[in-house]
């Protein structure tokens, strides 16, 4: 995905044209005043990594730990950011969080070292239309159910605030690998491989899962109760049950910005906002 200088560009996708940057900067700072995101479902939140998408389509890595929501929120009013992450891994120093290195070596360590790493699934089909989305929703319950089986404890689900949903898990053996492999690279290098295992499973289940996400344990994932600014509406937290319901139903729940337009049933066009 191209990031776009100061939210003003044409976009070539959808044929659709982004909002002027001041107005959208304005629309965010009010939404984050009057909701301030819920994070308690993010576990041990000190020691994950946060990072934003700032109006110039410049990534900035928070260089502050942060703790709760109110130190998220002073982030994210004073900067408006046009998309807001954090990591689905766990960090010993989450601020210093560097790409993993290719191989083993003495710089390793200094790119940041993993203590967990939450099971996390993007779901969603193209292009942004509500039969995508009622898609996704279906294949999300099922997704749950096989979760469910296998003895994952679910963490949240969430509507991502554009064509799809995540749902995050906590790794029930956790601590067991922590005993067995003390080595971060080795413990690392774990994750991966059981992540792998799994998506190839869920995969050949027929659920549109991005592999990727799921795998790579320095990933970052849309934060709960930030706004996806590439439709409007918030990545928002849902209850199981609320999968089932119709879509009107669903999408009556997700707070989205002012200008915000209604998705399509089909294939029409829908204004993309900021593509990173």
């Amino acid at each position: 995905m191209v990031a776009m200088k100061d939210g003003k560009q044409p976009i070539a996708q959808h044929g659709a044209v982004l909002q002027q940057g001041s107005s959208l900067s304005a629309e965010l700072r009010q939404f984050y005043q009057e909701n301030p995101p819920d994070i308690s479902m993010l576990t041990d939140l000190n020691r994950r990594h946060f990072r934003m998408v700032l109006p110039s389509g410049r990534f900035l890595k928070i260089k502050d730990v942060i703790r709760n929501t109110k130190d998220l929120s002073k982030w994210l009013q004073r900067l408006a950011p046009r998309h807001v992450y954090y990591s689905t891994a766990t960090w010993l120093n989450p601020v210093i969080l560097k790409p993993r290195p290719k191989e083993k070596g003495p710089g390793f360590l200094d790119s940041g070292i993993i203590l967990s790493h939450d099971i996390a699934f993007d779901i969603d089909h193209a292009p942004l239309t509500r039969k995508n989305i009622n898609l996704g929703r279906r294949e999300t319950l099922k997704l749950l159910d096989i979760m469910s089986e296998k003895g994952y404890p679910l963490k949240y689900i969430a509507f991502s605030g554009s064509k799809g949903f995540h749902a995050v898990f906590s790794d029930c053996d956790l601590h067991e690998k922590q005993e067995i492999i003390p080595d971060p690279y080795e413990r690392e290098m774990n994750f991966i491989k059981e992540r792998t295992g799994l998506t190839d499973e869920i995969i050949k289940m027929g659920i549109n899962i991005d592999t990727t996400v799921t795998k790579d344990t320095r990933r970052i994932f849309r934060v709960p109760g930030t706004i996806n600014t590439r439709t409007g509406y918030a990545c928002t937290t849902i209850p199981k049950e609320k999968l089932a319901c119709s879509f009107s139903t669903f999408i009556s729940s997700i707070p989205p910005l002012p200008s915000t337009e209604k998705i399509p049933r089909f294939g029409q066009l829908f204004k993309i906002r900021f593509p990173t």
